[in-house]
């Protein structure tokens, strides 16, 4: 599809969008993997008046997150550890260039949504979700971290003809996410998790 074949589309369930306080999210995979299609796609929405968000990895050069900025009204980003050895160890890449991209957008004035995917026995750890709130807590522009419990998509590699190298991965338990909650909150930060909701 082109970037305007998209927002037509969009466009057909714009009074829908408006009634739940939401609009345009563009998530992934990897929206700035298709940097310059992401682009376009803000841009048309902005002309018609839509609210916007991008949700990255922040894994990409400066100069291509800070293109977006403009057409945002909430950038949303993953940050999976602080550690770089562990982030090594569990993405096969550093996270040099995020964790530099997070303190940037400390003096963007954006409005940011932080978001950890929790994956049980990986980074569930109260002293590794402290240090992330940590850092966290230096942004003056920070709306509230969210803690999001790992999801399986069952069928998902099988369904693209690839390995599924996820498959032992499972969310922590609620009292766990509890905790991790409530370390961040004692570091500062603002938390939304599905424990807040009472079941």
């Amino acid at each position: 599809m082109t970037a305007r074949e998209v927002v037509c589309e969009v466009i057909e369930d714009h009074h829908l969008y408006r009634n739940t306080a939401g609009e345009v999210t563009i998530s992934g995979g990897e929206p700035l993997a298709q940097h310059e299609f992401c682009l376009e796609v803000l841009g048309a929405c902005k002309e018609e008046g839509m609210r916007t968000a991008v949700e990255t990895n922040l894994a990409w050069p400066w100069e291509l997150v800070e293109s977006i900025l403009p057409f945002l009204d909430l950038l949303i980003f993953d940050i999976k550890f602080l550690d770089r050895a562990a982030h090594e160890h569990w993405t096969g890449a550093g996270n040099g260039r995020i964790l530099e991209n997070v303190r940037r957008l400390a003096s963007t004035g954006k409005p940011l949504v932080a978001r950890t995917p929790l994956v049980a026995g990986v980074n569930d750890l109260p002293e590794e979700i402290g240090r992330i709130a940590d850092l966290l807590r230096l942004l003056p522009n920070l709306l509230y971290f969210q803690l999001v419990p790992y999801f399986s998509h069952p069928g998902k590699y099988e369904s693209i003809g690839a390995e599924n190298t996820a498959s032992g991965f499972c969310a922590p338990e609620p009292w766990q996410i509890r905790a991790l909650a409530a370390e961040a909150r004692r570091r500062g930060v603002s938390v939304r998790s599905p424990t807040d909701v009472p079941a």
